[in-house]
């Protein structure tokens, strides 16, 4: 243990949210979501907020 880390200020209660979209079309596929990791808190201020909101592209396709 090392008594020379900073302490993390933790807040158990968040609410998450994720809306998407997909679509394929022969052999591609394609995904898209938005993600919101903290609907119930909005801490204005907050340094980490700008990583709570982020989206996620996924492209696939099948190998014959």
């Amino acid at each position: 243990y090392d008594d020379d880390l900073e302490e993390i200020d933790y807040d158990p209660e968040r609410v998450s949210v994720t809306a998407g979209l997909a679509y394929s079309w022969k052999k591609v596929s394609a995904t898209f979501a938005m993600n919101n990791l903290n609907v119930l808190n909005d801490n204005d201020g907050d340094p980490d907020e700008e990583f709570t909101k982020y989206g996620t592209l996924t492209v696939a396709w099948k190998l014959d």
